[in-house]
């Protein structure tokens, strides 16, 4: 390293640099209470057929499907979704609904404006890939 730029690189005192930071592991909590943090990678082989694994848009390209929670309960922000009150479409969204209002939007965002429901988007993009040159693609997860 050469922080004095006078072309001797390593020299004891005046090529030194020293920086401190702060790690933190976590992000939050924020005002209700939620948190983001890294997790270690969980190899959860899930294939359709297997127990509790369940396909809601099989070969569907911009759409969205009810899941059917069936008694099970999903707490999201305070707000209790039971039965058929999330959406997931095959662009990565999955909908928190207490009005069967959804979304199949491919295009994504900033989330302050649109989708006016609450959202978990950390997949958002269009998925589908068709055959052909990149350019020839309508896709933007390419």
């Amino acid at each position: 390293m050469d922080t004095n730029r006078n072309g001797i690189t390593g020299e004891s005192v005046v090529d030194r640099f020293t920086l401190t930071t702060t790690y933190t592991p976590t992000i939050g909590p924020e005002g209700t209470g939620y948190m983001a943090a890294a997790y270690p990678y969980e190899d959860i082989d899930l294939s359709d057929g297997d127990p509790d694994v369940v396909s809601v848009l099989p070969g569907s390209d911009d759409g969205a499907a009810f899941m059917d929670l069936g008694s099970n309960t999903f707490t999201l922000y305070g707000t209790q979704y039971t039965g058929t009150q999330l959406l997931a479409s095959s662009n990565g969204l999955i909908a928190a609904l207490n009005v069967p209002v959804g979304t199949a939007s491919y295009s994504n965002n900033d989330l302050t404006t649109s989708p006016p429901q609450r959202m978990l988007a950390v997949l958002w993009d269009d998925w589908i890939a068709y055959p052909g040159p990149p350019a020839a693609l309508p896709c933007s997860a390419l």
